[in-house]
């Protein structure tokens, strides 16, 4: 994943020159994306998240990404176009600004440099009218910060600080245009090793069941408890656990 990191914040309308206008285009809402769900980012999934949490220690250990969501963005243009005619006001989802606001306990461990930048994603077309939706992955705490956090964060704290993910979509209109949307704030809790139960100890000898293995979350980094362990000081959580079905 790329990341610019910029000092407006205004990130990637300073990089394309857009025009601000935050009624146009919002995040309507985090989706909870789970198994039951197939992970995919779907817009028609009615369930939310109102704050994830993202274990760091998972992240440095096992090189994963950092916390990815979903948010779902709507265009609240209204729909001119008639019937038979090019919808002049739907959009195309270009990336998305992010400013990450740590809290006291984190600040120390996050340079000011990296707390602003412009996150690219996948152009999904939105229509207008106020119902046209689409919903993109898009790593919010990136890998590499996540990383820095995990100094800040010791294992088995009974505390988890907050990472508030301050973000906003931005489109580009039929004439080529950038427009950046409303901001939206996404509150990720931090920890380290909280969702692994605790520091990983060395996988079994033998191939642990199945069935005793926790795998329920998309992705082994967050929001989801999970199994992990190290083998030759490599840790392996979720589906990577050795594991057998008998």
């Amino acid at each position: 994943m790329k990341y610019a990191y910029l000092l407006p914040l205004a990130a990637g309308c300073a990089l394309g020159g857009c025009v601000d206008n935050q009624a146009s285009v919002d995040i309507d809402r985090v989706l909870f994306v789970s198994q039951m769900s197939m992970c995919d980012a779907d817009p028609a999934n009615t369930l939310q998240r109102s704050h994830g949490l993202l274990d760091v220690g998972i992240v440095a250990g096992a090189n994963t990404d950092g916390y990815v969501a979903a948010p779902v963005v709507r265009n609240n243009m209204p729909l001119r176009a008639t019937s038979g005619m090019i919808d002049l006001d739907a959009v195309t989802l270009q990336s998305f600004d992010i400013e990450l606001r740590p809290d006291a306990t984190l600040s120390g461990a996050l340079p000011l440099a990296q707390r602003i930048f412009n996150v690219p994603v996948g152009g999904a077309r939105i229509e207008a009218g106020g119902t046209g939706l689409n919903a993109v992955f898009v790593e919010i705490v990136p890998a590499q910060i996540a990383r820095l956090l995990a100094a800040a964060v010791q294992p088995g704290a009974q505390t988890t600080p907050l990472l508030v993910v301050h973000m906003r979509p931005v489109v580009a209109r039929a004439d080529g245009s950038l427009l950046g949307g409303g901001w939206y704030d996404y509150p990720v809790e931090i920890c380290n090793f909280c969702l692994a139960g605790g520091p990983p100890v060395a996988c079994p000898q033998t191939a642990q069941l199945r069935t005793t293995v926790l795998e329920t979350g998309c992705r082994v980094q967050q929001d989801d408890p999970v199994t992990c362990c190290t083998k030759q000081n490599v840790l392996l959580c979720g589906a990577s656990v050795p594991q057998t079905t008998m």
